[in-house]
């Protein structure tokens, strides 16, 4: 016998409606009648929720900016002005799925299929929770399996096919099971409904409530780098919109003109938006730098309306000056010549001129002391956190040994802020955006027609090492960057401790260990070693015996940079007692440097400004002393430098990075200018930066943003001068379209 009376039962679907019914009054939907406007009752309380998300959103973005209080809220009123449009149809496409849904259910019962039982729906969508919460926990599980333990992606890919198998069948069976359990207890407090209903979602929720507790703890890292305020948005929005909500039904109104002012408030903002955009130009940058939810609601519109399929808009400040040619737009390459202006920048360029070949000079060249070559590339090495550099913590001690006798870069710049960027940059000794790419699996690769100095010494007799650990940009079988090539030894087995995104553990000192191994079984060889050291890449933890900097996160940054340091060390100190110093070139440098939120991103590969570029750059000449070198350099000077010291004259007239030997004598070099980028490989709308001291301008593909700032007053990159240096400004951004123009196809 049933637990629940005829007298009992309802209708479900007037039971869930409540006050969705046409007039906007609680109860007037009869059983199987469709009502008139069903999507009015959802969709006001989506509404004012997508408003507070894009409240929340707009301040956030603003907040990243470097301006005062009152600029930080005009510009947030300007993004919400010019984004609300996307929220509300955002809001219009929710509100008519959640209107589908009830909508479903009267059709279903006018149809003639048979009711549920009061409470039986509610059971069945509780009963549903658990086994997805534990269905969602397993295949991230199996993803991470596949993604961190299988370089073959076939046995990977079964893994995970296997897990979903598995999980899916237990799911069902969890949901059986908890349906019944639902079902005995709604049974046992029949008549005492509200004990019922908390039971169970009680019983539902705690499942799902401990997954997620579980998900942001293992993930807190990874959130930190998107941003706690892309929580924030969606939390004031669901429950501005909740509210909302329990106020409409507590007190009921009918919907005689709701639509027309949903139609009305849509139009004005679409014409606000318009008129924001065309006004401050920058607005749609602004969002897609600094914007959390509305930076991907923008890339979206973006998308839907690029209507060639370049991968550049028209619209939303895409900046595609051909929307109907396929061939023309921002991140084209432009053809010298031929009338066209294929990356909607400056014109037609006119035919380049062929680069010059870096200057060979035999005062320098090899005579017998410096034979071989150690190249220590540190991960995320930012200058204004190392000692030596005039950071007031200690934290370099070994390397500042080293510099006092050493060339000492005091302006080091790297080529990107991304590692697969600037380490192709070094080996290929030109900018990223000069280097042949060929495609790849999953990331383009560097073309076998660029020169590449590992290879060059290779074929010119040396004996050729890199210890670089499991880190997957190394991997030929997945990134297939193209880093291997020129090594004899291309050595990755140390395993790099990973998690979501991040390192942890401290792997160096295993490296080091494999390095001198290799080292001592060369005999009299000369030798070039990569290292490729990871401290202190984030995550950022406390190494054992390191100093104590603090517990914040530059304090355990800066403890990571003192681990990396000691283990340079230890190398020194080993090619010291073997004798092998005395005749070694030893170059030590930072792959890039790493934000902490300056500028509104934090980490790197992100911006092209110093503190994600400005690293550091010390080179061990035997024989040589100490220099100092207060010139910009870059990256990609690196390669050519060194194979001048080392004598290497085979394919030196195909690099393109300058010849820095002149400024060890204390000349300049030239030409002045060097340019960071993020540019090429997978970077889908290129970022350049061109420093030719003490000013730095900054461009992004596409736009008509360009900036321009004096390092020497303004290090921090707070100030844009060009209107105060108007000459200054049309001089490098005539190089700076040059530089552009001339890249690599």
């Amino acid at each position: 016998m049933s637990a629940v009376s005829p007298e009992r039962k309802s209708d479900p679907v007037t039971e869930v409606q409540g006050d969705d019914s046409a007039g906007g009054q609680r109860g007037e939907t009869t059983p199987g009648t469709a009502s008139k406007k069903p999507l009015l009752p959802a969709l006001a309380p989506v509404l004012v929720g997508v408003s507070g998300l894009s409240v929340v959103d707009a301040l956030a973005s603003a907040w990243a900016a470097d301006a005062t209080m009152g600029a930080r809220l005009l510009l947030a009123v300007r993004i919400f002005l010019y984004v609300i449009p996307l929220y509300l149809v955002g809001g219009l496409c929710l509100a008519m799925f959640l209107s589908l849904i009830p909508e479903l259910g009267r059709r279903a019962v006018a149809a003639g299929l048979p009711r549920l039982e009061r409470g039986v729906a509610g059971d069945i969508i509780a009963s549903l929770l658990p086994p997805a919460a534990a269905l969602f926990l397993l295949l991230v599980q199996a993803g991470e399996i596949a993604a961190l333990r299988f370089h073959n992606h076939a046995l990977g890919s079964l893994v995970v096919a296997c897990v979903v198998a598995v999980a899916g069948v237990g799911a069902v069976i969890v949901w059986f099971a908890y349906f019944l359990i639902l079902r005995r207890l709604r049974e046992r407090f029949v008549g005492r409904a509200r004990w019922s209903a908390s039971l169970r979602w009680g019983l539902s929720t705690v499942p799902v409530a401990l997954v997620v507790v579980w998900v942001a703890g293992a993930n807190w890292q990874g959130f930190r780098a998107l941003g706690l305020s892309l929580l924030a948005g969606p939390i004031v929005g669901a429950c501005s919109g909740v509210v909302f909500a329990v106020l409409r039904w507590r007190r009921p109104r009918r919907h005689r003109r709701g639509l027309f002012l949903v139609r009305s408030a849509f139009l004005l903002s679409m014409v606000v938006a318009f008129a924001v955009g065309s006004i401050f130009p920058d607005t749609a940058l602004r969002v897609i730098q600094a914007g959390r939810w509305s930076a991907h609601l923008l890339r979206g519109a973006q998308a839907l309306t690029d209507i060639d399929g370049d991968g550049v808009s028209s619209m939303f400040g895409g900046g595609d000056c051909a929307p109907f040619d396929p061939t023309v737009h921002p991140l084209a390459f432009d053809v010298p010549g031929d009338g066209i202006d294929n990356n909607c920048l400056n014109g037609d360029s006119l035919p380049a001129s062929r680069p010059a070949a870096p200057m060979w000079i035999d005062e320098f060249s090899s005579k017998g002391k410096s034979r071989n070559l150690v190249l220590v590339t540190i991960e995320a090495l930012r200058a204004d956190h190392v000692s030596f550099l005039g950071y007031g913590r200690p934290t370099t001690p070994q390397l500042a040994a080293l510099a006092e006798e050493s060339v000492v870069f005091r302006r080091m710049y790297a080529a990107s802020s991304a590692t697969p960027l600037s380490l192709s940059a070094i080996f290929a000794a030109r900018p990223p955006s000069r280097i042949q790419v060929r495609p790849g699996r999953i990331h383009p690769g560097v073309d076998p027609v660029t020169p590449w100095f590992p290879e060059i010494l290779q074929q010119s007799g040396f004996a050729t090492a890199a210890v670089v650990g499991d880190f997957e940009i190394f991997d030929p079988r997945t990134f297939n960057v193209g880093f291997e090539r020129g090594f004899e030894n291309f050595d990755t087995s140390t395993a790099i401790g990973k998690e979501r995104g991040f390192f942890r553990g401290f792997p160096s000192e295993a490296l080091i260990d494999r390095a001198t191994q290799w080292l001592d079984g060369q005999g009299q060889r000369r030798t070039f070693l990569w290292l490729h050291l990871y401290e202190p890449h984030a995550l950022y933890e406390q190494p054992p015996g390191a100093p104590d900097f603090g517990s914040d996160r530059q304090g355990r940054y800066d403890a990571e940079i003192w681990e990396a340091d000691r283990q340079v060390g230890r190398l020194l100190h080993y090619l010291d007692e073997r004798g092998r110093k005395a005749e070694t070139i030893v170059l030590v440098v930072g792959d890039h440097a790493e934000a902490f939120g300056e500028h509104g991103p934090e980490y790197h590969a992100s911006t092209l400004f110093d503190t994600q570029v400005r690293t550091m750059g010390v080179m061990y000449v035997p024989g040589l002393g100490h220099r100092t070198v207060e010139q910009p350099v870059v990256h990609y000077d690196l390669g050519t430098t060194v194979m001048n010291l080392l004598g290497v004259r085979l394919r030196f007239d195909e690099l393109r990075g300058r010849n820095l030997l002149p400024a060890l004598q204390g000349q300049n070099v030239e030409p002045s200018a060097i340019f960071v980028e993020l540019a090429g490989f997978k970077f889908s709308r290129p970022m350049f930066g061109m420093v030719d001291w003490p000013y730095k301008l900054l461009h992004i593909a596409g736009t008509a943003s360009f900036e321009l700032y004096d390092l020497e007053r303004d290090p921090a990159e707070r100030v844009d001068v060009k209107s105060a240096h108007p000459e200054v400004f049309a001089r490098m951004k005539s190089t700076m379209v040059e530089h552009i123009e001339g890249a690599a196809p």
